[in-house]
């Protein structure tokens, strides 16, 4: 599985064995905590990139969310 995060002016590949594991690579990395993220692309099954569903988004603000300390 490969994901592609987009900020502004900027781009990081993850690959994992789910998006989940991508999204939690991703978050790993605490320079990604203050950026503004513009979209996230997922490889599909046919090999091409496509825009990843509502749910990688949500689970990847969550992350963000608890890793600031903003969950509540």
């Amino acid at each position: 599985m490969k994901l592609v995060f987009y900020w502004d002016g900027l781009e990081e590949t993850y690959e994992g064995e789910t998006w989940k594991e991508c999204c939690e690579e991703c978050v790993s990395q605490e320079e990604n905590w203050d950026r503004e993220l513009t979209k996230i692309m997922m490889e599909s099954q046919t090999g091409n990139m496509e825009d990843a569903p509502e749910e990688v988004y949500a689970y990847y603000n969550l992350l963000i969310d608890a890793s600031l300390g903003l969950e509540e």
